[in-house]
C-alpha cells in the first residue's frame, strides 16, 4: 500500500529582530551640554582674530553603523560684544580617529548667538545628514568660529574638568566641510569643557533599542510519501517529474515574496 500527500501550504511568518544601534533611545545627546560655571575666552579687541574650534573629547558617543541627522544644539553664550566685535559661530560632528586627529561628519549653520542658556537651536545648515561607516564609530562634538578679523568666541568655558581638542586662527584646520581631516590643534587634549551639546537621531539602516516586528509572506510546497515496503523506482502516474521519498518529507519549494509590512 502506498499514499502520497501533496500540501500547498501558505504561512505568514513574524520575526522579531532586536537590534540595538543607539542604545535604548531614539535620540542621543552628544557633548556636554550648556549648564556649567564658565568663563569667556580671550576677547576680540573689536579688530583682531580671536576665533577658536572646540572639539569635546570626554563626552563622545559611539554610534553603530547607519544614517543620522544632526537636529538641533544646546549652548550657553557671554554677552554680546559692545567693540564692534561679533561672534558666529556653527556646531559641527567628528569621528574621532585618535588623539587629536579627527574627520567631519556633519556641520550646521553659522549662527550669532544670544546670551545665556539657549536651548534646542536648529543645527541648520544642507550637511545635517551623515552616515557611520560599518563597524561604527566614536563621534564628537564642535564647534567653531567664523575665522576673521574682529571675531571672538561666546560659547563659554569651565577650565577644571574634561578635555578638549582646541584650536584658535593662528593653527588650525577648517570644519566647515563633509570628510575635512581636522589634524592641527594648537592645543590639543587641552583640560576644559566647552558648554555646548549636539542631538543626534537615527534616520535608518538601525533601530534604536527595540525590537523590530516584520511580517513576511512566501510559500512551501511539500509532497509527504509514506510507504509500508520500500518501492524501488516508483514514480507518479500522474507527474513522473514529483520526487518521492521513502517515507519522509521533501521540501520540494520555497518561493519568498514581498515583506507584508516592515516598519523601518
Amino acid at each position: 500500500m502506498k499514499m502520497k500527500t501533496p500540501l500547498g501550504v501558505r504561512i505568514l511568518l513574524t520575526t522579531s529582530l532586536g537590534l540595538s544601534m543607539i542604545t535604548g533611545a531614539s535620540a542621543v545627546t552628544i557633548g556636554f551640554g550648556p549648564v556649567l560655571t564658565g568663563v569667556q575666552d580671550t576677547q576680540s579687541n573689536g579688530a583682531n582674530n580671536q576665533m577658536r574650534q572646540n572639539i569635546n573629547i570626554t563626552d563622545t558617543v559611539f554610534l553603530d553603523a547607519g544614517t543620522y541627522r544632526a537636529t538641533t544644539w544646546d549652548y550657553q553664550a557671554a554677552e554680546d560684544a559692545s567693540n564692534g566685535a561679533t561672534q558666529p559661530v556653527f556646531p559641527f560632528l567628528t569621528i574621532v580617529n585618535g588623539a587629536a586627529d579627527h574627520t567631519v561628519l556633519a556641520f550646521g549653520a553659522t549662527i550669532d548667538t544670544e546670551p545665556g542658556i539657549q536651548n534646542l537651536v536648529p543645527f541648520g545648515g544642507a550637511d545635517d545628514t551623515f552616515v557611520v561607516p560599518g563597524g561604527g564609530a566614536t563621534v564628537a562634538a564642535g564647534m567653531q568660529n567664523t575665522n576673521a578679523d574682529a571675531v571672538q568666541n561666546s560659547i563659554l568655558t569651565d577650565t577644571s574638568f574634561g578635555t578638549t581638542d582646541h584650536a584658535n586662527g593662528l593653527n588650525f584646520d577648517e570644519a566647515g566641510s563633509v570628510g575635512a581631516a581636522l589634524t592641527s590643534f594648537g592645543h590639543g587634549n587641552l583640560p576644559r569643557t566647552y558648554a555646548f551639546s549636539i542631538e543626534v537621531d537615527s534616520l535608518g539602516g538601525a533601530s534604536v533599542g527595540t525590537d523590530l516586528a516584520r511580517t513576511y509572506a512566501f510559500e512551501i510546497n511539500i509532497v509527504n510519501n509514506i510507504v509500508e515496503e520500500p518501492i524501488k523506482d516508483w514514480k507518479d502516474p500522474d507527474d513522473p517529474n514529483i520526487p518521492y521519498s521513502l517515507g519522509g518529507t521533501i521540501l520540494v519549494g520555497a518561493d519568498p515574496s514581498a515583506v507584508l509590512s516592515d516598519p523601518v
